[in-house]
């Protein structure tokens, strides 16, 4: 690939990871990330966001304030989906970045964003990467609605439940309260049958 940048000086760019789940391994992400530097020679700072929610991401703001104060020449990412959420915050954020001379650039994507057709291209992957979450949450719901139906119990279970599984310590779930079914068989409530 092509160098971002001139080498006139040493380019200081943010490295900004992000995970999903606390369980999920930023290194998959940090990996890539720390090589394509090397190969640059870039100054940087990594910033990791793996207690983000989906309204907040704090890491990323205080990493935009940063950008903002030319505190970085850039930001470089995995891949877009790890930096945004939907098509509007992307298209806003590049935006600003175009005016304010930030460079971003996304590993997995791999074009410059200071073209317009680069623009295009990256809008284009970031409304299949939010057509990609979407189908992912119909699916997870759909996926839920249909244990439910069956009787699966999701979340907590109440005390005494009586669905039989094993919690990781060896207790098994097992107790008077039953699942109440009306004629299809859905869960409708919960009765505990030594009433």
């Amino acid at each position: 690939m092509p160098s971002l940048f001139k080498k006139e000086r040493k380019i200081k760019i943010a490295i900004y990871a992000r995970v999903s789940r606390w369980d999920s391994n930023i290194d998959n992400q940090l990996g890539p990330l720390k090589k394509r530097a090397i190969a640059e020679d870039w100054e940087t700072t990594i910033f990791t966001e793996q207690e983000s929610t989906r309204k907040t991401r704090p890491v990323k703001e205080e990493l935009l304030k940063k950008l903002r104060n030319k505190e970085f020449d850039g930001v470089i990412v995995y891949s877009l989906d790890r930096w945004c959420r939907s098509v509007s915050e992307f298209a806003m954020e590049l935006e600003e970045f175009k005016n304010r001379k930030i460079a971003f650039y996304s590993l997995r994507e791999g074009f410059s964003f200071d073209t317009a057709i680069g623009q295009a291209m990256a809008t284009m992957a970031m409304v299949f990467a939010q057509l990609e979450r979407d189908l992912i949450r119909e699916r997870t719901l759909a996926g839920l609605e249909r244990a439910k139906a069956w009787g699966k119990i999701g979340g907590r279970h109440p005390v005494g439940c009586g669905c039989g599984l094993v919690t990781s310590k060896g207790v098994k779930h097992d107790g008077p309260i039953k699942p109440v079914r009306d004629s299809s068989g859905k869960i409708t409530g919960w009765k505990d049958v030594r009433k």
